[in-house]
């Protein structure tokens, strides 16, 4: 493309080269036109590199939440039981349902709810039970997310999701400079149990 004077790439720092300039007026951009077939439309040989080869597609990583005993009598109303697994977004609408189904929301200020004896059991600690009667509505969200058990749901692409107990560690991946002003990645994590924990081997 810069041959054709489409762009001009300069080597501003040592070794990285960038785009500069781009000719917006040349014939090639302007005689561009974006397909019209969308991506879920095309035909399924498509998915295929150029070589023949299947893409990579990454698997989809949902955290969720498990009902525990404790947890189970504020799920109940909805229809949950022990073990059940809900999203967050869940979660928060069957904690907002149980609230309003029994007339939670404080009267004088709507940001609080007041604590009846399930939410007093499911959520408060022992040393907490005598002294708090309403709970701020992020307040009594986040408690009920913390009771819940972890787990997450792994989804690859053309198999059905696997759901696990636990959350998968994160895999932090760094880049670090090396001698000659080389470049490298690192992985501080350990993506082999990440990946036995995501697939269930």
């Amino acid at each position: 493309m810069q041959e054709q004077k489409i762009l001009q790439v300069k080597e501003l720092s040592k070794g990285v080269e960038s785009i500069v300039d781009v000719d917006w007026r040349h014939d090639s951009i302007r005689s561009f036109v974006v397909p019209e077939i969308a991506a879920s439309e095309l035909p399924a040989q498509d998915s295929k590199g150029a070589d023949g080869e299947q893409l990579y597609h990454p698997p989809e990583i949902i955290p969720l939440f498990g009902i525990s005993s404790k947890m189970a009598p504020l799920f109940q109303e909805s229809g949950y039981k022990k073990g059940s697994t809900l999203s967050s977004s869940e979660v928060r609408s069957v904690v907002i349902n149980y609230v309003k189904t029994n007339e939670l929301v404080d009267e004088t200020n709507k940001n609080f709810v007041k604590v009846n004896p399930i939410l007093c059991d499911c959520l408060l600690k022992k040393s907490e039970q005598d002294k708090i009667s309403k709970l701020k509505w992020d307040d009594l969200l986040s408690r009920c997310l913390d009771q819940l058990q972890p787990f997450h749901q792994v989804t690859f692409a053309g198999h059905e999701p696997i759901v696990r107990k636990g959350n998968i560690d994160p895999i932090n991946i760094t880049i670090a400079q090396r001698s000659s002003n080389k470049k490298c990645s690192l992985c501080e994590a350990s993506l082999e149990d990440s990946l036995k924990t995501a697939t269930g081997s």
